[in-house]
């Protein structure tokens, strides 16, 4: 049997569990089958036109102090693939 190749993409936050007034850095990475970064110049919905440079992409986005506590998620699309990451804001 043969499987078809099929990249996978990770989502990486610098921390579980942030704070009112942090900046939510993090990091998304597709790899091949043989653990090599994949150069797709994959775009980034909300940071329109955005594209990795160097195979990894690193954003932030500074939270509201304001904000509501509770559970966030980043969502990275991949032609129809959505891939999540989820994050707790807490105070």
């Amino acid at each position: 049997m043969i499987k078809p190749y099929s990249p996978m993409t990770f989502i990486q936050t610098n921390k579980p569990i942030h704070n009112p007034g942090h900046t939510v850095q993090f990091r998304v990475i597709t790899l091949d089958t043989s653990f090599s970064p994949v150069n797709q110049l994959n775009r980034i919905g909300q940071w329109v036109n955005t594209i990795s440079s160097g195979n990894i992409l690193q954003l932030s986005h500074p939270l509201n102090s304001e904000a509501p506590v509770g559970s966030y998620t980043i969502v990275v699309w991949i032609d129809e693939k959505k891939i999540f990451h989820h994050f707790e804001f807490k105070i």
